[in-house]
């Protein structure tokens, strides 16, 4: 993989679309190692969010298909860190 960093700006980060399809996508690249090791996911909506606000509406769609039940708290955790 690439060590280049990348930021990924998401529109409309607060809608359906992002919660159920987008968030989970992006959580499961990052834990099959898909993404770079610096990476940023910046939400943008209409609707006013708080850093953990944003984290919370993120992790209701969250699953860990490709991480073993006892790694998946602190994946998740790890893949939080680097969304604003």
């Amino acid at each position: 993989m690439n060590d280049q960093p990348v930021s990924i700006i998401v529109l409309g980060a607060s809608g359906d679309l992002a919660r159920k399809k987008i968030y989970p996508a992006l959580f499961a690249l990052y834990c099959q190692g898909l993404l770079p090791e610096r990476f940023s996911i910046t939400g943008y909506a209409r609707s006013k969010m708080d850093c953990e606000g944003f984290r919370s509406k993120i992790t209701e769609n969250l699953t860990c298909r490709y991480t073993p039940e006892a790694e998946c708290g602190q994946r998740m955790t790890e893949f939080l860190e680097n969304c604003f």
